[in-house]
């Protein structure tokens, strides 16, 4: 199973036809809420998951999830909010999970399912305003993973990244 070409990969809505409960990242809380919480959050309306597959296979390769946020803009620095207003909030989108399963690791899968993720984010802000991406991560490697990808650290909390959709509409027109 471990060798699913890049050609055949397919990313879905979580439903509940995938196989949640055999998803291995190797962190415990990233399982717990795949096979115990996304679907119910999903069903509430608090995010939305994305499970990267083969075709007509129930097995996840890796997921993320989204959800609209807002973030205050005093938590930014002055250079990244231009024209915006310092007082208030500024409308965001969380990537509040991604996950590979330790079985597909070290084969780029992560950057295949982060630009997914980014990409749709940079889709969805041309219809409903999101000027920031934001991340929580929970460790070094996490936090790494992310500035490796253009991701800065907010001030104020350094395991809050942030990257803007300017930056995603610069690096989409290249």
């Amino acid at each position: 199973m471990g060798n699913i070409e890049r050609q055949v990969l397919h990313f879905s809505l979580l439903d509940s036809s995938f196989d949640k409960k055999s998803f291995n990242c190797g962190k415990q809380k990233l399982n717990e809420y795949l096979a115990c919480h996304a679907l119910r959050h999903q069903g509430i309306g608090y995010n939305r998951t994305i499970i990267m597959h083969s075709q007509d296979s129930t097995k996840i390769i890796g997921y993320y999830s989204l959800c609209s946020y807002s973030c205050a803009a005093v938590e930014f620095p002055d250079n990244t909010l231009k024209g915006f207003p310092r007082s208030g909030s500024i409308p965001c989108t969380l990537l509040t999970k991604l996950a590979i399963d330790l079985e597909y690791c070290g084969r780029g899968y992560g950057k295949e399912l982060l630009t997914a993720a980014l990409q749709q984010v940079l889709d969805s802000s041309k219809r409903i305003a999101s000027v920031m991406i934001l991340v929580d991560t929970n460790d070094e490697e996490a936090r790494g993973f992310y500035e490796h990808y253009g991701f800065s650290r907010l001030p104020t909390q350094p395991f809050k990244l942030f990257l803007p959709i300017s930056t995603l509409e610069m690096a989409t027109r290249k």
